[in-house]
């Protein structure tokens, strides 16, 4: 008897996300950027003072928050850095030269986003994508009051209150995002009835997440973990496990072979294939 195993080649075919961008009108708290000049790749970078830090115990919470629009109904979108020890921030930002658009690194800690609806739903990101710029800012040290001034000149400083973008579309990575299960091989290539997992950023707005008996409906393994559901072809495949970096799910077992779209949705909305 000769045993067949069906493979179903998994590759990104573009569609259009169903994109969740929040834009953020002027936040209630002061933020400072500080120059450090360029770095090898020319762009300008900036030691972060972000909003009003508590000191307990060694944890250090600074929050900056304001009202958005753009995502449900719109409501309060809060912004947390937090990190052990009463040192520098270990938040930096970076622009790109002649731009006031900003992007964030953080070398230890937290930085998380929550959405507060009007309606009272509220969400957290674990891994957000920022976009801010200043609002009547102030400067120091620098002929042009702009972000991307400031950051060419070390010691220069740019103070103000912020607007910006925060995009909680769930993203899957382009490189190996959808894979069969590493311990297996994790290859781009799997098979119907047998584990995958997806990689990425905003795949779930939960820190982590496996299935529990409560998700069970009979011997019917849940397709929703956590607020995170993916489909393939089409189809919804059983969820086990969730975090915003991973998710690993069983491929449905009717997907036809071929090349086939992966989509994550979350409440952040449903990702590109």
């Amino acid at each position: 008897m000769t045993r067949t195993t069906l493979f179903l080649l998994v590759t990104i075919i573009p569609t259009v996300a169903s994109a969740s961008v929040a834009s953020f009108a002027t936040t209630s708290q002061i933020v400072t950027y500080t120059g450090q000049g360029p770095d090898a790749t020319g762009r300008n970078r900036y030691l972060v003072s972000w909003g009003t830090c508590v000191f307990e115990s060694g944890i250090s919470t600074c929050t900056v928050s304001g009202p958005f629009t753009g995502v449900g109904v719109g409501g309060t979108i809060k912004m947390v850095l937090a990190y052990s020890g009463n040192g520098p921030s270990p938040l930096t930002a970076s622009a790109a030269p002649g731009s006031d658009f900003v992007s964030f690194a953080l070398s230890s800690g937290s930085f998380l986003v929550t959405l507060t609806q009007n309606n009272g739903a509220t969400n957290t990101f674990y891994q957000p994508s920022i976009s801010t710029i200043f609002n009547s800012p102030t400067c120091t040290g620098s002929p042009v009051c702009s972000v991307s001034q400031v950051g060419a000149r070390s010691n220069a400083t740019v103070t103000g209150t912020l607007n910006g973008t925060f995009d909680a579309t769930p993203i899957i990575r382009s490189s190996q995002g959808v894979i069969s299960a590493s311990a297996f091989g994790g290859y781009s290539a799997v098979a119907p009835g047998s584990w995958m997992e997806v990689y990425g950023t905003n795949l779930a707005t939960v820190l982590f997440q496996e299935w529990a008996g409560s998700d069970f409906v009979g011997t019917l393994a849940p397709t929703t973990v956590g607020g995170s559901r993916v489909t393939i072809g089409g189809l919804p495949a059983y969820v086990n496990f969730v975090s915003p970096e991973q998710m690993n799910a069983q491929v449905p077992s009717g997907v036809a072979s071929g090349p086939q779209p992966v989509v994550v949705t979350t409440a952040g909305g449903a990702s590109v294939a």
